[in-house]
């Protein structure tokens, strides 16, 4: 996966085909390929638990508005990516 370093450190990790990104590198430009594919990635593990994303977004505290506009190719916020993998990994965890 490709990523823009900004001087801070910066990953993601690639677990079961999906990727989950790390709380401690969450500083990132994101280049835009590499952003589709982890709003991919997002989508099929809520789909693997049967949860809309809009519901995934309000429990991270994340407005399904924002999630969407980045699904349509605008700028992400790592943060925001961040609180949306980590929400999914508590679900995940809860089945």
């Amino acid at each position: 996966m490709r990523f823009v370093d900004t001087g801070m450190r910066c990953a993601f990790k690639p677990v079961n085909a999906h990727f989950r990104i790390d709380a401690h590198f969450s500083v990132c430009m994101l280049v835009s390929m590499d952003l589709q594919k982890i709003i991919a990635s997002l989508e099929a593990r809520a789909a693997t638990l049967g949860i809309p994303m809009y519901k995934v977004c309000e429990a991270a505290g994340v407005a399904p508005s924002t999630y969407y506009r980045w699904k349509a190719g605008g700028p992400a916020s790592s943060t925001k990516l961040v609180a949306l993998s980590e929400t999914l990994e508590k679900m995940e965890n809860w089945k």
